[in-house]
């Protein structure tokens, strides 16, 4: 892992009946969505009573809540854990990609991430205020490792789509990673591999904007 901790232990609290909830909560919350989760079956669940989301959340908004944040926080946590900041080229694309899929790889995030990718195509309505923050934290980490790259002091479109475009050549192995791995079996079994890989070509990508500015000043 990246960081000194794995994410089962960072997203414990110091209440274990308060974890043995958000547990329950985040397995109903990932499988079936914001609105068709039951509060019933969360307390279920966790094996406490109707009241326990009320006294230990607020309400079912504030649980999600709760969960939405964690899954950011372990994100952020992971992307300073690779200290990406301090490296340049090549070397902090490794960083950066390896932060990311090896955090994908921890069972104890999976439920966080499919959480994370149910928002994008069921929206709750109750964490407007929180998704810009996972694109703010990938933009300033990225961003500032593709202006380096470039030297470049300020973010324009051109940067701002190839930051996606290096994110998102990572993100399918997230995103399809179930399927990805009955297709193609052992894909994953050299994380390394597949980490140096995307390394690559994003220093590709890289070296096209910069070949592509160098053709337009000229």
């Amino acid at each position: 892992m990246v960081a000194d901790t794995d994410v089962g232990t960072r997203l414990k609290s110091a209440s274990p009946a308060r974890d043995r909830l958000a547990a329950a909560a985040l397995e109903t919350f990932a499988r079936h969505g914001y609105h068709a989760a039951s509060t019933r079956d969360i307390c279920a669940g966790a094996g406490m009573n109707n009241a326990s989301i009320h006294y230990h959340f607020g309400d079912k908004a504030g649980l999600y809540r709760e969960l939405y944040r964690r899954a950011l926080e372990t994100y952020e946590v992971a992307v300073r854990a690779a200290d990406i900041g301090s490296r340049e080229g090549r070397s902090a694309l490794v960083a950066y990609h390896g932060a990311v899929l090896r955090m994908h790889a921890d069972e104890g995030f999976a439920p966080l991430a499919q959480l994370h990718l149910r928002e994008e195509s069921d929206p709750s309505g109750i964490v407007e205020d929180l998704r810009p923050r996972g694109l703010g934290k990938l933009f300033e980490v990225l961003g500032g490792l593709v202006q380096r790259a470039l030297g470049l002091h300020t973010m324009d479109p051109a940067v701002q789509r190839l930051v996606l475009s290096i994110h998102g050549s990572g993100l399918v192995h997230v995103v399809k990673r179930r399927g990805i791995t009955e297709a193609v079996p052992g894909l994953y079994d050299d994380l390394d591999a597949l980490v140096e890989h995307l390394a690559d070509v994003g220093m590709a990508m890289i070296e096209s904007e910069s070949a592509r500015r160098r053709t337009a000043k000229s």
